[in-house]
């Protein structure tokens, strides 16, 4: 349609209302053109570089993705993990359809905001679906289903003007959300803020306080009504455990969850199937007449700086073994017991038993940190949301082929 006569259309039908809004028929037929004109843009870190931000030769990175966009634009960002410090003063939507435990981004400069949108009155910036460390800052916009995650210092998500927060959790601030200039408003509704120094900071010394405006909605769970009953919070594993409070408890006029109950509380609807590890197949039995279990202690996380021990009891004692790992499972007979995982396989350092000195029994263990072996980055494919398949081996001289394996374990790694 041209100007002219979008015009004419706009004239005819909306004059009174446009006349009372301020708006010209030429603001209006612009509003239009940029409608019709939005563009979805493609982000996927496992692309070849650089892309072009087409869904079939995507950005490899987001920056891009925001230079190239104009007001009303789409960026759908697919799963991975993305690195930078953003500010856009646009329009847009960035969002992750794959979600926050499968999503993430990390600054890659020390300054307070991760994301910074400057855009102003109806350029309203749009955020859903990621994990994100360090801050964002909205000055106009939305955060929607994301996790936020603080090394104890900062702010989660703040605004000079006005921002909404909906169904998402944030931990480990000092700060959780706090509107920053006199005047600013800031909205939270069906989310978790838990174990931040304040979950709400409404008062920053040096700032026009009385002019700010705060709105906590009843379906939020604040750090004063006692723990959300999350798997493991200090682990970055942020799934609802059974029994949290925060199941069916948000804004029941809120869209329903998956399960087609009422939404809960937080950035992950409550899954009763979850579990941060499952163990599968079959252990040897040892020489001793002893069955090795597999276990583990915490979750895998690509970011917690809490050990996720993979253990196994039941041991020979003073023997040597290690846990091997792939990406996918099997269970096959082998060499008078079970392999359990699919080759190729990756192996951990040589481990000791420990146990009993002296005659053989079966008081021996194993422990293995597997986030130590994340972070260290000796296997690169040991990336976010990635599953995991381990097993522990033996010597076992006494044995059938000289050795032992355990039952095998399988959990995916959390952000």
């Amino acid at each position: 349609m041209s100007n002219e006569r979008c015009a004419r259309v706009i004239q005819k039908g909306m004059n009174m209302t446009l006349k009372s809004l301020g708006y010209s028929a030429a603001f209006a037929c612009s509003l239009s053109a940029i409608a019709a004109g939005q563009t979805i843009w493609y982000v996927d870190a496992s692309a070849p570089a650089p892309g072009n931000g087409t869904a079939g030769a995507p950005f490899t990175a987001i920056a891009p993705a925001l230079a190239a966009s104009a007001h009303g634009d789409e960026i759908q960002v697919a799963p991975g993990l993305y690195f930078g410090n953003f500010q856009t003063p646009k329009r847009v939507r960035v969002w992750a359809p794959g979600g926050p435990l499968a999503t993430v981004i990390r600054p890659t400069t020390g300054t307070q905001w991760t994301i910074f949108s400057t855009g102003c009155c109806q350029d309203r910036f749009e955020l859903e679906g990621f994990t994100v460390h360090g801050g964002v800052r909205a000055e106009y916009g939305s955060v929607t289903r994301c996790i936020f995650i603080g090394g104890g210092v900062g702010l989660a998500i703040g605004t000079g003007f006005d921002c909404s927060v909906d169904h998402c959790t944030i931990q480990g601030y000092e700060a959780g959300v706090a509107p920053l200039l006199h005047g600013a408003q800031v909205r939270v509704n069906n989310s978790i803020l838990e174990s931040n120094g304040f979950d709400f900071l409404e008062e920053l010394p040096g700032n026009y306080n009385w002019w700010r405006s705060f709105s906590v909605s009843g379906s939020v769970f604040h750090s004063g009504m006692g723990p959300a009953g999350l798997f493991n919070g200090p682990g970055h594993d942020y799934h609802l455990a059974p029994g949290s409070g925060c199941i069916d408890a948000a804004d029941p006029a809120a869209p329903l969850d998956p399960d087609g109950t009422r939404s809960d509380i937080g950035a992950l609807p409550f899954d009763a199937a979850y579990a941060p590890f499952s163990t599968y197949c079959t252990a040897k039995t040892n020489s001793q007449g002893c069955i090795p279990a597999i276990g583990a202690i915490n979750n895998a996380s690509l970011s917690s700086s809490r050990p996720f021990w993979i253990t196994c009891s039941q041991q020979l004692n003073e023997r040597s073994g290690l846990l091997f790992y792939g990406f996918r499972p099997k269970s096959t007979p082998y060499q008078g017991g079970y392999l359990c995982v699919e080759s190729p396989t990756r192996r951990s350092p040589l481990l000791h038993s420990g146990g009993n000195s002296g005659g053989t029994d079966c008081s021996g263990s194993f422990a293995y940190d597997f986030n130590e072996r994340i972070h260290s980055g000796a296997d690169t494919s040991l990336t976010l949301a990635a599953e995991v398949y381990a097993q522990f081996w033996s010597r076992d001289p006494a044995a059938s082929f000289g050795n032992n394996r355990s039952d095998a374990i399988a959990f995916v790694i959390q952000p």
